[in-house]
């Protein structure tokens, strides 16, 4: 068994599937209701091509959990079917089918409605939810459980808002004015969203109404050591923003002194919006703006240097500028290995991701790692084989504009069985 160094590896496994036809398939309705619906009713349609359906139980989840299911009543080619649900502890709920009159089931090629989900919508102003179905078991009319699987479905509560910034040019210095729009079918009475640039090269000069916005305030405070600007827009007069698209907020940026020639992202974040008696719309979605910087800040060469001279000609060097810097590095794996970051190895496994890269062997004398979330990890037990050059590798990133470029991390490495580790800058 060879120790050696400890790393990290992306590990995945493909997996063929084949389908084959199934005996009964169950699948949840798409439907699109109005905001704050009593009794939201949902069909679940039946298909048993090959078999008769003697009865079925499933789960039933709502994906966010905004709704639960609040009743189920058979219908259509199952009416003379009883039905019944119960709440589980997970916030799912089990749906059960069945013939409690007799042991008829219903006939094999039928197709149509067997159930309609009932879920209480009274308090949700607007959402779109997935209805997802599991854990499905259905039985012919001799009891015999058959082939089957269920489709999930979406439900659409209410009205929905998009968001999105328009897109213009500007040089250091300059200010430059940026128009959030929004799309709504329903009455907006207040917004609030943060904005966040990406490089960090603009400043919130100020902000201003449209016509759309008209007799509106409108208001920012920069939060978290300017890292972003909170925007918050109100009636005072309970005045609403009728529904419609254009562009509801004039937002006047200046551009930094040191602004590189680049697309500058503004993005929106954390966006609520309210109808006219506080209730928050679905947001369905909030496009970034964009700021072009051209042709930006322009760097002095440095170290120049007169090196020959004659006749009225000065030969000159120097170095070139260096470019920007690019922002602070954060990686925390919790989403995955970046696609950008390189592993090689000699080993049939390498660094991957896991929340646990202990060993039967490692890491020993009755040691523990401290325990974490997602993390890399690089065990040659996993393979046990030549772990000796397992390397991860960032993307490359340009520093030499920089005074001092500091690497930080957490780690366990406890020199077990004389290995070594070492970070490597190229």
């Amino acid at each position: 068994m060879l120790k050696t160094i400890k790393k990290i590896f992306l590990s995945g496994a493909l997996v063929a599937a084949v389908t084959h036809a199934q005996d009964v398939s169950i699948m949840v309705s798409d439907i699109s209701v109005a905001g704050y619906t009593d009794d939201i009713i949902v069909p679940v349609m039946l298909s048993n091509p090959n078999s008769t359906v003697g009865g079925m139980q499933f789960d039933v989840s709502v994906e966010p959990s905004m709704v639960m299911l609040s009743g189920v009543t058979s219908v259509g080619i199952g009416s003379s079917f009883s039905s019944d649900y119960s709440s589980l502890n997970n916030g799912s709920s089990r749906v059960v089918f069945y013939n409690g009159a007799g042991p008829d089931g219903i006939s094999s090629g039928a197709s149509g409605a067997i159930l309609n989900l009932h879920f209480s919508g009274s308090t949700v102003l607007s959402a779109v939810l997935e209805i997802n179905i599991s854990n499905l078991i259905v039985s012919d009319d001799n009891g015999i459980i058959v082939s089957s699987q269920g489709s999930n479905g979406n439900l659409t509560i209410g009205d929905v808002i998009y968001l999105s910034g328009s897109t213009a040019t500007a040089d250091v210095l300059e200010t430059v004015e940026i128009d959030f729009s929004i799309t709504n079918s329903g009455a907006v009475g207040g917004l609030q969203f943060d904005l966040k640039d990406s490089p960090n090269y603009l400043d919130l000069v100020s902000l201003a109404t449209t016509e759309r916005t008209a007799g509106f305030s409108v208001d920012f405070n920069n939060v978290d050591n300017d890292a972003y600007s909170r925007i918050v827009m109100y009636s005072a007069d309970n005045a609403n923003i009728d529904p419609g698209t254009g562009s509801v907020l004039t937002a006047t940026f200046e551009v930094h002194n040191n602004a590189y020639a680049d697309s500058v992202s503004i993005f929106l974040e954390n966006v609520v919006v309210t109808d006219g008696i506080g209730g928050s719309y679905w947001i369905a979605s909030a496009d970034s703006a964009t700021v072009i910087v051209y042709p930006g800040y322009i760097e002095e060469p440095s170290n120049l240097q007169a090196i020959d001279g004659q006749d009225a000609q000065v030969t000159l060097m120097w170095n070139p500028p260096s470019g920007p810097i690019p922002d602070n590095i954060l990686e925390d794996f919790e989403e995955g290995i970046p696609e950008n970051w390189t592993l090689t190895t000699n080993s049939a496994q390498g660094w991957y991701r896991t929340d646990d890269c202990t060993s039967e062997w490692w890491p020993g004398q009755q040691q523990e790692i401290p325990p974490h979330t997602n993390y890399m990890c690089s065990n040659d037990d996993a393979a046990n084989d030549d772990g000796s050059v397992d390397y991860m590798i960032t993307p490359e990133f340009n520093v030499s504009g920089a005074e001092a470029v500091i690497l930080s991390f957490a780690s366990y490495f406890n020199g077990a069985y004389s290995q070594s580790a070492s970070i490597g800058v190229s």
